[in-house]
């Protein structure tokens, strides 16, 4: 039989070695929790039937839109005075200098 040798781990490096801070320790465990909470949700959901969706889903309603027929005809009066004034304005060439 062979002996077992008296320590079979890693040695230790030279340098410095610090500790991890307090800080980044909590900020960690706060993501791995709430990453645990998703994950426990999504299970949920996934659980969940087709019926139980589709009472959870409420679907929003579409809104009425008011438009008077005043405001529609005095538009396209306004865009055809802007279409008579383009179509009749001069097209003579002029010099760009004096």
């Amino acid at each position: 039989m062979e002996e077992p040798k008296e320590y079979s781990g890693i040695t230790a490096k030279s340098g410095l070695q610090k500790m991890r801070s307090r800080f980044k320790l909590s900020v960690q465990a706060k993501k791995h929790h709430e990453n645990i909470k998703k994950e426990k949700k999504k299970k949920k959901e996934a659980k969940k039937t087709l019926k139980e969706r589709k009472q959870d889903f409420t679907k929003q309603e579409r809104q009425k839109v008011n438009r008077s027929k005043e405001q529609s005809d005095n538009f396209s009066k306004l865009v055809s005075n802007y279409k008579k004034t383009i179509s009749n304005a001069p097209s003579l060439k002029t010099k760009w200098y004096p």
